[in-house]
């Protein structure tokens, strides 16, 4: 069984696992906090807190979301436009748009089928002052 526990806290410089073969370090600041499972082969899961603002992230969160799923499902995602969105971009914009717009009183809950045989749930959820994000790649 395979785990790996990675966590990014506050103005370190790491890379991310190398199941996930990122080709950059990720700079974290003050109040972000990245926490990457990997378990069993069955499902990945990051987290990405960001304050003050929902897009005080937003680079850090497609960056890492788009190389997951590009990573761990595949690299098709602008051939098949799963949802009918032409990239992940797309999709983060469109569930960032829509949470947004919403009373943010319960979280924001985005999945994708149709890549592979995995199923890619995207999450936004306001509490203690701060968004929490999450991408959970089932397969």
């Amino acid at each position: 069984q395979l785990k790996i526990i990675v966590r990014y806290v506050m103005r370190f410089y790491l890379a991310l696992p190398t199941v996930l073969q990122l080709p950059f370090r990720v700079q974290m600041d003050d109040l972000l906090e990245i926490l990457v499972w990997v378990v069993s082969l069955i499902m990945a899961i990051a987290f990405i807190e960001s304050s003050p603002s929902l897009d005080s992230k937003s680079n850090e969160v497609e960056i890492i979301f788009e190389t997951m799923i590009e990573t761990l499902v595949c690299d098709c995602w602008n051939d098949k436009q799963p949802g009918g969105f032409e990239s992940v971009n797309a999709w983060i914009d469109a569930a960032k748009m829509k949470y947004a717009e919403s009373s943010q009183t319960i979280p924001l809950k985005s999945t994708i089928t149709g890549l592979s045989d995995e199923t890619l749930i995207l999450e936004i959820n306001y509490k203690n002052d701060s968004y929490l994000w999450t991408l959970i790649v089932l397969k």
